[in-house]
């Protein structure tokens, strides 16, 4: 950890780190229902379409959920959608207070970013390390204090692999997640990821082994990005495209396969 992070996490009491999620602000059941499906979706499933879907269920059952109005902004491919839900958010965003404020401001940066990318590519170059200096800052928080948000933590494994490179993110990782969390399919598989770009291939593809045995029996395209991102470290471009197809007709949105897509596409 770096220095802060360790001060910080000596400061936040102990009684802040049992089991717990953060509560977030809506009364609808209906709703955070749809909310952690959403995540499940995405994050263990790899498929962003049926996500999207859950979201929108999310906003129908309450219009009024900030957090939820903000994931689903970062993950619709309506540019005006997303630009109107920006404006939205941020004449409402003063509702929202504490920790879940401090979710909300990440949420609502990284779809600022993403925005940017849009409508002015210069202005989103600049906003990118103010937006991951602000995700890892929040996002820590977040992490230490309620140990049970695992999509919250993965979000964090994220940020700290964009910002620190693969090491400090598999560290954090190992440090951070249960016994439990370690065998979230998106845990397991970010870690495969990891190792491998590490030059960690057979630790890389144990962990995939073991993620499409849990996955086993769904079709979804997670374990087939995983191995897709795994073969393009280890330069074995036609197996990687074979499984990155693979995942594209399971879902045509998965943003990650598409990247990978790109990247096999530039290999020799």
């Amino acid at each position: 950890m770096r220095p802060f992070a360790s001060f910080l996490f000596l400061v936040i009491p102990f009684c802040t780190l049992v089991a717990q999620k953060l509560v977030l602000s809506t009364a609808s059941d209906s709703c955070l229902y749809y909310y952690t499906m959403g995540w499940k979706h995405v994050m263990d499933e790899g498929d962003y379409t049926a996500s999207e879907a859950a979201y929108r269920r999310m906003m129908k059952a309450d219009p009024e959920f900030l957090v939820g109005m903000a994931l689903l902004g970062r993950i619709s491919n309506n540019a005006k959608e997303r630009m109107a839900i920006e404006e939205v958010l941020n004449m409402r965003k003063d509702k929202i207070h504490g920790d879940e404020r401090m979710l909300l401001d990440v949420y609502m940066q990284l779809l600022a970013l993403t925005n940017a990318r849009d409508k002015e590519p210069e202005l989103a170059t600049q906003l990118r390390e103010t937006t991951f200096n602000l995700a890892e800052r929040n996002l820590f928080r977040i992490a230490h204090a309620y140990p049970d948000d695992v999509y919250t933590k993965a979000e964090y494994f994220e940020v700290l692999h964009f910002r620190h490179g693969p090491a400090k993110a598999l560290d954090s990782l190992r440090r951070l997640s249960s016994v439990q969390q370690r065998v979230n399919p998106f845990i397991l598989g970010f870690a495969a990821e990891l190792e491998a770009e590490l030059g960690k291939y057979d630790e890389a593809l144990s962990k995939a082994s073991e993620l499409k045995k849990l996955l086993d029996g769904k079709h979804v395209p997670k374990v087939h990005v995983v191995l897709g991102d795994i073969y393009l470290k280890m330069g074995r471009k036609s197996e990687a495209s074979l499984e990155i197809e693979i995942a594209l007709k399971l879902d045509p949105n998965n943003i990650d396969a598409r990247r990978l897509k790109q990247r096999a596409a530039k290999m020799r």
